[in-house]
């Protein structure tokens, strides 16, 4: 399995995660054994996480100055992210703002609660039609919490295709992955604009065009 390379800067590189792998693990389970070793760079440092089933744009500094800064970066909420999903059927509404608190729920599971409980989550989303049955969703989390855009997803009615925590096994099973993907991430850097935006590769759904 090759891993594209999307942007390399003396300061991190940003890749196309692959499905499949965790950031942080052990070696048969994280992407970075793979990546380290294709890229040729040692000791690159995760300063932000996409779950096992999610693909797409992985910011990886190559020093811990670049990693406290881009850490920073994260955590002050100064990295515009943009996410793609594909889900069936209508939600609740077209487009508009979920938040919640966010609680561990059985089976690795997460929810999301209107009180005060939990890890606060606040996610924009938008919609349009994407092919027959499936609509194409545009996430753009404000807070960066586990599980939060599938949770977010759960709680409109209309679980991403594909999740294999929440929509259900024989469901999930029919699709060949889970369709999220971190499309775009958007930030300053000493003074620049840096954009990054990799379309999805893996899933043979995500090119079915759109019938209007």
């Amino acid at each position: 399995m090759e891993v594209d390379v999307h942007f390399d800067g003396p300061d991190f590189i940003v890749v196309d995660k692959p499905i499949g792998f965790t950031v942080q693990g052990d070696a048969k389970s994280s992407c970075m054994p793979l990546i380290q070793s294709q890229t040729g760079f040692e000791g690159l440092k995760v300063v932000h996480r996409l779950d096992r089933v999610t693909s797409g744009a992985l910011i990886l500094a190559k020093h811990s100055e670049a990693a406290n800064e881009l850490g920073q970066l994260f955590a002050h909420g100064e990295i515009e992210k943009t996410y793609w999903a594909l889900a069936g059927s209508k939600p609740k509404k077209k487009q508009g703002w979920v938040k919640g608190g966010m609680t561990p729920a059985r089976d690795g599971k997460w929810k999301l609660s209107r009180g005060d409980s939990g890890a606060f989550a606040k996610t924009y989303f938008s919609s349009a039609s994407h092919s027959p049955k499936i609509r194409k969703y545009t996430l753009k989390p404000a807070t960066g919490r586990t599980h939060q855009l599938r949770v977010a997803m759960k709680s409109l009615s209309v679980p991403i295709l594909g999740d294999p925590l929440y929509q259900s096994k024989l469901e999930s099973g029919l699709y060949d992955r889970c369709y999220l993907h971190c499309y775009q991430l958007v930030f300053q850097w000493k003074g620049q604009i840096i954009t990054i935006s990799i379309d999805p590769k893996s899933g043979t759904l995500w090119g079915e065009d759109s019938p209007h």
